[in-house]
């Protein structure tokens, strides 16, 4: 469990500032010989790698997975959002979400129940501790920099632990201060969520552009509520 920890919290950092249509539909991956169903958040959008205005987010996504052991499947945003961002009336999205597996998982299949997953997950990241998740997302972050335009910063990630968990689901939470491409100061609040679908680990990540608490407890909802939507398709 403690390898599952260290491959989910790969790419953790990567999405942070990242823009990212096409309405969303039930799409699938096949990990390691088992077949995964991939649905979206309620009512959200889904990033097409086919449109001019996608192609340069989805190839830097993937090549910054990549650097970082993990495949990179598909993302998500807003659909509001998204279409004005495609029409350049809005710079970068403020509401975004990503799946991906880690590569190192690929084969992976978990013995246990999905109870007994989460329970050992959070008493690993307990363990764990604070030190341990900064280190990780600071590794991450160099990743990160090789693979952004030099015109983009990021400041030092804050890791606020777990947030949360739904039996079934760890979700990690923190902030990270960044200057887009714009030269716009902002703070990235994400969670991630590591979970199994159909015995296979899955990691998905949530992000929004706003730093206040109303706002975290409300993408932590959303997050659990994605999840479980990807449960149900599975």
């Amino acid at each position: 469990m403690k390898k599952v920890l260290e491959k989910t919290l790969s790419g953790l950092i990567f999405l942070v500032f990242w823009n990212a249509i096409a309405i969303a539909e039930t799409t699938s991956a096949e990990v390691g010989g088992t077949n995964i169903s991939i649905v979206p958040p309620q009512a959200w959008c889904m990033i097409d790698p086919s449109k001019l205005s996608d192609a340069r987010l989805i190839g830097i996504l993937r090549d910054g997975f990549r650097q970082s052991g993990s495949t990179f499947v598909i993302a998500y945003a807003e659909c509001g959002e998204l279409e004005r961002w495609r029409t350049a009336t809005q710079k970068t999205l403020n509401n975004y979400a990503i799946l991906a597996f880690d590569d190192g998982l690929r084969e992976f299949v978990y013995p246990g129940t999905d109870a007994s997953f989460a329970s050992e997950l959070r008493q690993i990241l307990e363990n764990q501790g604070q030190e341990y998740l900064v280190a990780r997302l600071e590794r991450e972050k160099e990743v990160v920099e090789d693979v952004i335009p030099d015109t983009m910063e990021l400041g030092k990630p804050t890791i606020l632990g777990i947030v949360g968990e739904d039996g079934f689901s760890v979700y990690l939470g923190g902030k990270i201060p960044m200057k887009t491409e714009f030269g716009d100061l902002k703070i990235t609040t994400f969670t991630t969520g590591t979970t199994l679908l159909n015995r296979k680990v899955v990691s998905t990540y949530l992000y929004t552009d706003n730093d206040n608490d109303p706002v975290y407890s409300g993408l932590l909802g959303k997050h659990k509520s994605w999840t479980a939507r990807l449960r149900a398709a599975n």
